[in-house]
């Protein structure tokens, strides 16, 4: 095996258990995540957060292999978290996040939230897994009711707010709290 094989072996290992825990063993279908001819990809279906997920994890995943170093990255991390976000963007940037994130509006939330609950269910027995999310905001914003409804409801994620601005160490110290006691 070459010193590059040998270097690029752990990455590929981290990235297919991360791919395969991302895909909760959904068939991507004929519209599912990745590539296609002229550049353009196909979105996976309002159903399958976890196929666009996994197209995304591959798009990341090719961004971050250039670095030198081993690599360790959870997709359905980053894409839950940008996903929430997505939820209260607007024009440019809500288009530029849903073709980065390979989301179809028609049904992204909602079956990002069912995956979510899907692992938090307490009344399954196969593994033992809890998600938490939550966003914690500058606490002069003035938010989109929708938006925190949204984050409410679908995500169990209520809106914390902070002063990060005038108070950042304080900010700092109620999410590491929060964090820990997750």
């Amino acid at each position: 095996m070459s010193n590059h094989a040998r270097a690029l072996a752990p990455r590929l290992c981290i990235l297919a258990a991360v791919l395969v825990a991302c895909s909760g063993g959904a068939d991507p279908g004929p519209e599912g995540g990745g590539g296609s001819a002229g550049g353009e990809r196909p979105v996976a279906r309002g159903a399958d957060f976890a196929t666009s997920t996994t197209g995304f994890g591959l798009d990341l995943y090719r961004a971050l292999a250039a670095r030198p170093g081993n690599l360790a990255v959870s997709p359905i991390s980053v894409a839950t978290a940008m996903t929430m976000t997505w939820g209260g963007a607007r024009g440019e940037t809500a288009a530029e996040m849903q073709r980065t994130l390979h989301l179809d509006p028609a049904g992204a939330h909602e079956s990002a939230g069912a995956l979510l609950r899907g692992w938090n269910d307490p009344n399954q027995q196969a593994y033992d897994l809890r998600v938490a999310n939550r966003l914690f905001v500058q606490a002069s914003y003035d938010l989109d009711p929708a938006f925190v409804t949204l984050q409410r409801d679908t995500y169990e994620a209520p809106l914390t707010p902070v002063d990060f601005i005038g108070a950042t160490e304080a900010a700092r110290g109620e999410i590491n709290r929060w964090v820990a006691s997750r």
